[in-house]
């Protein structure tokens, strides 16, 4: 049962670190284009602005609700720990590096 558990949980923690990385590009590319710019360039502007960098990290973890709420939806709880696990160590990261 226990590894069931782990198994499980770290199917969730995997999906949400990479939920909001590529919620993180696919901004990136849209507002780059939108603004006739090369695919990827506004993610290499943004990481020069201090402030940018923060509020993209964190409009990205917004995504973690998408995966979250469909693994509440199918009763995968555990899998939903696990988002919710990364969403909250992200959440930690950037209060360590932004505050210190």
């Amino acid at each position: 049962m226990r590894s069931n558990f782990s198994k499980h949980f770290w199917i969730g923690f995997v999906m949400g670190i990479v939920c909001p990385l590529v919620a993180l590009i696919a901004i990136s590319v849209v507002y780059s284009i939108q603004r006739g710019e090369a695919p990827l360039y506004f993610l290499q502007q943004a990481t020069a602005v201090e402030g940018l960098q923060a509020n993209l990290i964190k409009l990205s973890l917004v995504f973690n609700l998408i995966p979250f709420f469909l693994f509440i939806r199918k009763g995968k709880f555990r899998h939903a720990y696990g988002v919710i696990f990364a969403t909250i160590l992200a959440a930690f990261v950037l209060l360590i590096n932004y505050v210190v």
